[in-house]
Order: C-alpha cells, then sequence, then structure tokens
C-alpha cells in the first residue's frame, strides 16, 4: 500500500484529490464529471529494486475530452509517489479497446512536457504478446534512485525477453 500525502498533492493539483480506503487508491472528478482513479500495486518485474505498477483508469467511463488539468492531477500524484518512496514506477497501457497505443502517446506526451522531467529516467517499451496485441509499457525512476543503472538494464533486457516470445 502506498500513502501519499495528500495536503501536499492537493496544493499543486487543480482537481482536489482524496484517498479512499476502501479502495486503497486516490480519486479525483473533472469538471467534465468524469472519475478518475490512480492505484499502485507492489510489481515484481524488477528484482534489483522495489517497483510498484501504477494504474490510471476513468472509473465511470464518462467521455474525457482533452483536459490539462486532469494531466497536471496524475503528475502532481505521481510527484509525491516519488517523494515518499525510493521505487521504480511502471505502467501498462490498457488493450481490451485497442487504444493502447494513443494512451502509450498521450502519457509520453504528458511526462515529456513535466517542468520537473529532467530529475527522472522515462523508458518505454513496445512488446507485442503472443495473440500479437502490441502492449506498451513504460518505467520512470528519479535520475538519483541508488539503483538507476541496474533498474534500467534489467527493464530493457525484461521487455525485450517479454517481446521476444
Amino acid at each position: 500500500m502506498v500513502v501519499l500525502d495528500i495536503y501536499s498533492i492537493n496544493k499543486i493539483s487543480p482537481y482536489e484529490v482524496f484517498y479512499s480506503n476502501k479502495r486503497d487508491s486516490y480519486l479525483f472528478v473533472t469538471s467534465y464529471n468524469v472519475v478518475y482513479e490512480i492505484k499502485f500495486d507492489v510489481d515484481d518485474l524488477l528484482l534489483c529494486a522495489t517497483a510498484y505498477q501504477v494504474y490510471v483508469a476513468n472509473v465511470n467511463n464518462n467521455p474525457s475530452p482533452r483536459d490539462p488539468n486532469v494531466k497536471d492531477t496524475i503528475l502532481a500524484i505521481l510527484a509525491e509517489f516519488f517523494t515518499e518512496e525510493e521505487s521504480a514506477l511502471l505502467y501498462i497501457c490498457e488493450t481490451t479497446d485497442g487504444k493502447q497505443s494513443s494512451r502509450d502517446r498521450l502519457f509520453s506526451s504528458w511526462f515529456r512536457t513535466y517542468y520537473e522531467q529532467d530529475k527522472y529516467v522515462f523508458e518505454t517499451s513496445e512488446v507485442i504478446d503472443a495473440d500479437g496485441i502490441r502492449n506498451y509499457t513504460g518505467m520512470i525512476v528519479r535520475k538519483n534512485h541508488p539503483k538507476i543503472v541496474e533498474i534500467i538494464e534489467e527493464f530493457r533486457e525484461t521487455t525485450s525477453l517479454l517481446g521476444s516470445k
């Protein structure tokens, strides 16, 4: 379980963020009445360091127009994650509706415009699974992480192996 400082998040977040004990996740509602959930789960992909997988979901499946406040709110949550955790953060884009490529491009563009991006290493990878489905995955880790070299190498090796099956 990752417990973040809601007060710190809400100081910089355009949308008010709430922690849900019941869901063990962070929630916010946009001005378009879209409910987003951000959840962090321990992930065992990396053996050399602690890693979490981050999930970002549109909980009520309402249409979500381009809203820069969504990006800024999610990045505020991620920034707080990295002040609390000395961990790598992994993600994989949802594939059920075939929009994983769009999700990857969107998240990558968000991170590339993040004003503190120079503090992090952001790696992405495309892995084609046994069913021929393109999976887009990524990793974010602070540049000052004591195992930064090992983390990057292990992420690259693992995604390369997964893509070659």
